[in-house]
């Protein structure tokens, strides 16, 4: 009897995290068969749909561009984390109230990380493909020249004829 709960358990569990990608992807993003299934998802697992749901709100609110509206927006929601009862919700909805100025500024000033970030593996790849440079100031040198813009042209030295 156990044994057979386990394993029915463990079905339930392989196939939601083969649809996980179906909760992640966004709505419109959907076809028609991934939504039935998503809907059959969420109708049978309620903190799954909870989740989904306030997952899709935050997902609105980044895209809000007036302040007012994003602090009002970020405040429901944090304040619906809370309420949900759901310990990993709630937990985030804690860290998510310390930073909430930050979050709603997000609507005057939509920056991120992401150059930063293509950057830094841009470091690590010629990193790994010089492993073992005995010469940093080299290595420094390269990783400048690999900052430069696409379009860059190095700078034609003229030289004077002497007559």
């Amino acid at each position: 009897m156990a044994r057979e709960k386990s394993h029915e358990e463990r079905k339930l569990y392989t196939e939601l995290k083969k649809s996980r990608w179906i909760l992640l992807k966004k709505d419109d993003h959907l076809n028609e068969r991934q939504k039935t299934h998503l809907l059959d998802i969420l109708s049978e697992h309620r903190d799954l749909a909870i989740c989904y749901a306030m997952k899709q709100e935050m997902t609105r609110l980044f895209t809000l561009t007036d302040y007012e509206e994003a602090l009002a927006g970020w405040t429901k929601w944090i304040q619906a984390g809370l309420e949900s009862g759901i310990p990993a919700l709630v937990k985030f909805a804690r860290q998510k109230q310390k930073r909430i100025k930050g979050l709603a500024a997000h609507a005057l000033y939509p920056i991120n990380t992401g150059k930063l970030e293509g950057f830094n593996n841009k470091i690590k790849v010629l990193k790994r493909i010089g492993y073992g440079y005995r010469n940093m100031d080299y290595f420094f040198t390269l990783i400048r020249f690999h900052s430069l813009p696409k379009n860059y042209s190095s700078p034609q030295i003229s030289v004077k004829s002497q007559t």
